[in-house]
């Protein structure tokens, strides 16, 4: 893909008290600018990283200093690694716990899981009356799951 300068710099906004670039086109759920070509999805922030600054090496990411997903301004940008990226992450505030008793998102608690384990009905009402399915009601008694 072949993006100019010009061409990126024709798709923001100067914002001058903060000094962010935002761009203004089409932009990812977390709020990444990006733009597609051939059914590719690229990322403004890391094509404006190479059009001022240079190549991304094969093992870093592109962060924002500001914490502006939108933001292409090469001055707010900076490399670094997927660890630097996750501690950025947690220390700016943007990390989101995982709910206590799995390391997935679980939509039961430890508490619903202990009442199906003692529940002598049958699969389908339990899993009806919890609003799961019948094969995690039967996987939490059997215990392959929330061990």
């Amino acid at each position: 893909m072949r993006v100019t300068i010009e061409n990126l710099e024709s798709r923001i906004e100067r914002i001058p008290f903060s000094g962010c670039w935002i761009w203004v086109r089409a932009c990812s759920k977390a709020g990444y600018g990006q733009t597609r070509s051939n059914k590719t999805a690229y990322y403004m922030h890391r094509l404006s990283w190479q059009l001022y600054k240079g190549e991304i090496p094969i093992d870093r990411c592109v962060l924002h200093r500001c914490d502006v997903p939108s933001c292409v301004n090469p001055d707010h940008l900076f490399l670094g690694s997927k660890a630097d990226n996750s501690k950025d992450m947690v220390e700016k505030g943007r990390h989101h716990a995982v709910p206590v008793g799995s390391k997935y998102a679980a939509k039961l608690t430890v508490e619903q899981v202990r009442v199906i384990r003692a529940d002598k009905r049958m699969l389908k009402d339990i899993a009806s009356d919890f609003n799961t399915s019948i094969s995690n009601v039967s996987m939490i008694r059997l215990r392959r799951t929330w061990k």
